[in-house]
Order: structure tokens, then C-alpha cells, then sequence
């Protein structure tokens, strides 16, 4: 087994034994009840990386009080050692399992949100390096959304090679996350992974707005950061649905 993560005193530590399984959800995620709340346990594994868990932790504390992150509440111990995370449970499916469930306005609305949240976490400095529709939330009774990893890991196909040379523990540019965030929304709109190719620009028969935006993020020149995007498409995606961007 691999060595346990460190974790700040401060924050609450629950035993294994207190929790009880509702649902697995991977390899290394579960959704649990404890004291009558559920809440989603991440626990290590035999691939695990204490640091990935230890950087996770930053990463929380870094971004605290944003409305587009699920809370971290405690570190779960096995054995008097410190061995996944508690965080908040958000009652609804990920995008990637709601890929062929939206219409066209429920995306336009989704990518704006997007746009917002990583525009948000840009404030404090962070940047979600697996960003990817996998680990964003649409929560079921009002649409708002969350990201849910924030780990240290990168997916294959929605990051530039040179990211991969981040210092451990460091922040990805913000020119990595434009990219990122370009293939998140190509992905969204495509129902797929888009394909590997850092110079590719988005398909001809997506909308004019969703292509300008995929090819503003991902073959770069225009945007120095994500506010920058979310400044000038919030207005446009909101338009295509007939939302006032004031709304």
C-alpha cells in the first residue's frame, strides 16, 4: 500500500469505519452517508500518489468560498492514517454522462457556466489542469455546475505537451488552461473526445459562436486569459437562447 498523504490538523478527520457506502461511482470514488448526509469519499488506491491527494488539499483551501466547487470537509482515516477526502455531494451526473440529454440551448447556457467558473477560479490563481466533462457536475434540480477534481492529473487529448512541464505542485499557464478549456467545450458539443491534434481548429458545423470561442481557446492569439473569454462570449452564448446576460 502506498504511504499515507499529509493533511493540515485543522480539518476534520472521520474514520473508514463511520461511513457507509451508497454507491461506487470508480476505482477510487464512492458516494457515502455519514451522520444522515451523504457526501462523496475519494480514497486512495494502489495507483495513487500521496501528493496528487496533498495537492487536491491546496488546491481546495486555495479556491474556498467559490460557489462552482464542491466543499472539502475532512480527511477519512484508516487505521490512524490519513487515506481519502469527504467533500460535498452534488445530486446530479457529470457531462460526460449527459452528453446526448442536452439541447442545444441546455449547451449553450452549460458552456457559458463553464466559462464562468474557470473565469472564477482564475481570480485566486488556480487553474483545473484535468479539466474535462467528466469531472464537471450539472447539478439535477437547477443546472448550476461544479468542478469536481482538482487534482494534479492530466486526460489525454485535452492538454498542450508543454503543460507536462510544470513544476509538482505548481500552476498550469494560462495559456495551457485556454487550451484545455477549448477541447472541454469541443467535447461537450461533439458528444466526444475531440480529436488529438494541438493545431486542429473546431469542426465547420458547429455554431459560429461555439467554433469562434473552440478556436479562440485552442489556437490561441487573441486571449491572454480565461476572464478575457469569459468577457466576450458570455453575452453571445446567453443571446443564442434568448437569456438577457444580465439575467
Amino acid at each position: 500500500m502506498k504511504p499515507p498523504f499529509a493533511a493540515p490538523p485543522a480539518l476534520l478527520r472521520v474514520e473508514r469505519e463511520q461511513l457507509e457506502t451508497v454507491k461506487r461511482l470508480t476505482n477510487n470514488v464512492e458516494i457515502v452517508r455519514y451522520n444522515e448526509t451523504r457526501y462523496i469519499h475519494k480514497y486512495m488506491n494502489y495507483l495513487s500518489r500521496p501528493f496528487s491527494f496533498e495537492s487536491e488539499i491546496m488546491h481546495h483551501r486555495r479556491v474556498h468560498g467559490t460557489r462552482f466547487v464542491p466543499m472539502l470537509l475532512g480527511v477519512v482515516s484508516y487505521r490512524g492514517e490519513n487515506r481519502g477526502l469527504l467533500t460535498e455531494f452534488i445530486d446530479g451526473d457529470n457531462l460526460t454522462e449527459l452528453s446526448d440529454k442536452l439541447n442545444q440551448s441546455q449547451l449553450y447556457v452549460t458552456t457559458a457556466l463553464i466559462l464562468e467558473a474557470i473565469a472564477d477560479l482564475e481570480m485566486p490563481g488556480y487553474y483545473p489542469q484535468d479539466l474535462k466533462c467528466a469531472n464537471i457536475v450539472r447539478r439535477r434540480n437547477d443546472g448550476s455546475i461544479f468542478i469536481v477534481d482538482l487534482g494534479d492529473g492530466f486526460s489525454a487529448g485535452m492538454y498542450l505537451r508543454e503543460a507536462m512541464k510544470t513544476p509538482a505542485g505548481g500552476s498550469i499557464l494560462p495559456k495551457h488552461m485556454l487550451y484545455t478549456l477549448g477541447r472541454t467545450i469541443w467535447e461537450l458539443w461533439i458528444d466526444d473526445v475531440p480529436p488529438d491534434g494541438e493545431t486542429t481548429g473546431a469542426p465547420a458545423d458547429f455554431p459560429s459562436v461555439i467554433r469562434s470561442l473552440v478556436d479562440n481557446c485552442c489556437l490561441g492569439g487573441t486571449f491572454k486569459t480565461v476572464r478575457e473569454v469569459e468577457k466576450a462570449y458570455s453575452s453571445r452564448l446567453r443571446a443564442a437562447v434568448g437569456v438577457s446576460p444580465a439575467e
